[in-house]
């Protein structure tokens, strides 16, 4: 029998319904909004370049030192660690007579130290004893003074392997990674210098320089970029086996350098590999935790060889030298290369 008591129940179970529904969609809408809109990034300006006072530094990444104000750099070709104003003028922050060539370099503010990896590719001024592509360390130093902190050989972790540390990466812990471009594998070291194989991978191998740049997401893993053929994996903190591809609908050969903008955004520099000159800067955005990803913006440059990216004071700055042609020296004509760098702002970041 249908009774009052009946007809108010059912509609107070539609109103909860309802009720329900309408948060549901305002949280959807809600979180889709934030997720796009909490960052906006531009890459499309046109800028003059910022030109170092001093030539054959040959810097391979960038980093923002933002207690100062100032770029850090390292040098390919000297070994040492540079800091530079926004007119190019530069002086040496760090000078460890074990660097060769210096590639990637991570900044850990809230530490106070700047991470610096450490190879040999037969064209740097200062040789190693272990030979060409046989060096993979990781240099720790005070990021006010450039005083050494601690000195990490990583190569001995892999004695039989080839070596070029490249990437470097921080998580909130303090922890380290390192990727090894010439062996498939992950470097970790703690923040108490015990260095060990975080993550190996046949997927990590590959034609010439494979792992390349790498960074940390504080929802727990590590995103990489494999240089030959532009791949992005993600690798779970808790288990290092863990690793996906991520599913992007353009592979960007020469993947070099990432930085992370926000969660959902990474911004990729891609030169050249396997034929493939890139040459370009991509924004990715990621909306389902990078199982997926949209290309949102490509800014070509000029065939100048690119190789990472900083954001400093809002603005985003790409750093090239032709770093390419350096690395393709003989020992006959290696001392004839002089090639300026550039850091060029190549776009922003709106809140």
């Amino acid at each position: 029998m249908f009774t009052i008591n009946t007809m108010l129940g059912a509609w107070d179970q539609l109103i909860q319904h309802s009720i329900r529904i309408i948060f549901l969609f305002l949280y959807v809408v809600g979180n889709s909004i934030s997720q796009a809109w909490a960052v906006s990034v531009d890459i499309g300006e046109s800028n003059i370049p910022i030109l170092f006072d001093k030539a054959s530094i040959y810097p391979e990444s960038i980093s923002f030192n933002r207690k100062n104000g100032r770029f850090i750099v390292g040098s390919f070709r000297d070994g040492m660690i540079y800091e530079v104003n926004d007119n190019g003028e530069s002086r040496i922050l760090v000078n460890d007579k074990r660097l060769r060539s210096v590639l990637g370099i991570a900044i850990d503010n809230k530490r106070g130290r700047i991470y610096a990896a450490n190879s040999d590719l037969g064209v740097s001024l200062r040789s190693s004893s272990s030979g060409v592509k046989n060096l993979a360390a990781l240099g720790v130093y005070d990021l006010d003074t450039g005083k050494t902190i601690d000195y990490i050989d990583l190569g001995s972790l892999m004695p039989a392997e080839s070596h070029l540390a490249n990437g470097v990466a921080v998580d909130n812990e303090g922890n380290v990674y390192v990727t090894d471009s010439l062996s498939p594998v992950i470097y970790k070291v703690d923040v108490n210098g015990k260095s060990s194989v975080f993550s190996r991978s046949q997927r990590f191998e590959g034609e010439g320089i494979n792992l390349n740049g790498i960074v940390y997401h504080p929802d727990g893993y590590l995103l990489v970029v494999k240089k030959s053929d532009g791949s992005i994996f993600r690798i779970s903190l808790a288990s290092p086996n863990n690793i996906s591809l991520v599913d992007i609908p353009k592979k960007m050969a020469g993947g070099d350098g990432l930085l992370l903008v926000d969660n959902e955004q990474v911004l990729v520099v891609a030169n050249s590999a396997s034929g493939t000159k890139s040459n370009s800067v991509y924004l990715l955005r990621s909306i389902n935790d990078w199982d997926t990803a949209e290309v949102m913006e490509v800014r070509k440059l000029d065939d100048v060889y690119p190789t990472t990216t900083v954001i400093k004071d809002s603005e985003i700055y790409v750093v090239y030298t032709r770093l390419n042609k350096l690395i393709r020296s003989t020992k006959e004509n290696v001392e004839t290369h002089n090639q300026i760098a550039r850091i060029l702002k190549i776009g922003s970041v709106t809140p």
